[in-house]
């Protein structure tokens, strides 16, 4: 995909994201009792489409990930030659494909207990995974809540670079608005 393409499915996941997932908590319970919940903060949205905004052109910095979802959401024109691959392009083209599929909660059927990798847990299917980190402010005790870090497009079961320690079959996910969830510091 060209930066304008992947700009337009970013704008689009972005969208849905918006609409149906910040402000909420989901909470995924599978089949063997393994329960945990994912908090939808905006300015984790950039992390899964594998891009970044440029300041301007020439400039290396980029803005936060919190100000180019806003302008995703904007539907103003964005250059795409301020566009930045977190990876490399090819990665940004892999996650495009499986975005809007992976950050829809309802399409999860397995979930990935993950001892070596980016993440803790990985939620999705056997095409893609939708990688999870622990949302140090929302959870405590015996309430474990992650919040989503990247998109993972193939079989996480025979990724390189991923050790899996248990796999859940889902049972059902449930998402809810949660009027106290507060949007994370961490980017």
């Amino acid at each position: 995909m060209n930066g304008n393409q992947l700009l337009a499915r970013a704008r689009e996941g972005a969208e849905w994201y918006e609409a149906n997932l910040v402000g909420r908590e989901t909470t995924i319970y599978c089949k063997d009792g393994f329960c945990f919940a994912i908090s939808w903060h905006r300015e984790c949205y950039p992390h899964l489409t594998g891009l970044y905004l440029r300041r301007a052109k020439n400039d290396s910095r980029p803005v936060s990930p919190g100000v180019f979802y806003e302008l995703l959401l904007q539907k103003r024109h964005l250059d795409a030659k301020r566009l930045g691959f977190t990876d490399n392009h090819h990665f940004a083209d892999l996650k495009a494909e499986v975005l809007l599929e992976a950050i829809n909660p309802k399409n999860t059927h397995l979930v990935y207990e993950i001892t070596s990798g980016v993440f803790l847990l990985g939620m999705g299917d056997m095409g893609y995974c939708l990688g999870l980190v622990r949302d140090v402010g929302l959870s405590y005790g015996e309430r474990n809540v992650y919040r989503p870090k990247s998109v993972f497009n193939g079989d996480i079961l025979n990724a390189k670079g991923f050790s899996i320690q248990t796999v859940h079959d889902v049972a059902d996910v449930v998402t809810r608005f949660a009027p106290t969830l507060s949007v994370s510091p961490h980017s």
